[in-house]
């Protein structure tokens, strides 16, 4: 471990954190000083600049949106049609699976089409199996905007336990992308070092 007891200070510097964002490139020199004290006062003395960077932390700002739909999907109930959803999930180092959002039941429908659904890729990463209420697939979104430009469905699978093994049991049943798109979201950051001026106004009523 260092100790920085043991260490030569070479000088300190301090600033506000907007002092750096607001930046255009978000880049500030400071001077570096490191504080005499005297018997008769105290003064500083120049040692060298320093040099920040802030840089925001993130995978990703995209956006992608989607729209899904479904055909020859098979029923569930006896008496009844199906009653589908889709799950969206993301897999994580363990393998888990942990559900990102959820579309709406559509009622008795074997060829539904669902409302769009918006994800952001910081958020699920890169592996996104959707996972149905009735069967299952597993695609990247990478994969996704694939069978959007070919226009090709992608079977469904059951997974079917064969003694100790668990083999997928191929369904006619298609997962189908009728509109794939992704949008850029700015940050606040963003905004800041674009110029943007904030005026904040404060009433308290007792």
């Amino acid at each position: 471990m260092l100790k920085l007891e043991e260490q030569q200070s070479l000088g300190e510097a301090s600033c506000a954190l907007s002092e750096i964002v607001t930046k255009p490139n978000r880049s500030l020199t400071l001077d570096l000083v490191r504080r005499v004290e005297s018997v008769s006062s105290t003064h500083s003395q120049h040692h060298g600049k320093l040099t920040v960077h802030a840089e925001e932390c993130f995978s990703s700002r995209t956006t992608a949106e989607m729209m899904l739909s479904c055909l020859d999907l098979e029923s569930k109930d006896l008496f009844s049609k199906c009653d589908p959803f889709l799950v969206v999930s993301k897999l994580v180092e363990s393998g888990i699976s942990i559900p990102v959002c959820k579309t709406e039941v559509l009622k008795n429908d074997h060829n539904p089409t669902w409302k769009p659904v918006f994800l952001n890729i910081q958020q699920v990463g890169s592996k996104l199996p959707f996972l149905g209420l009735i069967r299952k697939v597993q695609k990247s979104l990478a994969d996704l905007e694939k069978i959007h430009s070919g226009r090709e469905g992608e079977n469904l699978f059951l997974p079917t336990l064969v003694g100790h093994d668990c083999e997928n049991k191929i369904l006619k049943s298609k997962l189908f992308v009728e509109n794939f798109s992704e949008t850029v979201q700015h940050t606040f950051l963003d905004y800041l070092a674009g110029g943007v001026e904030l005026n904040f106004m404060v009433a308290i009523d007792f």
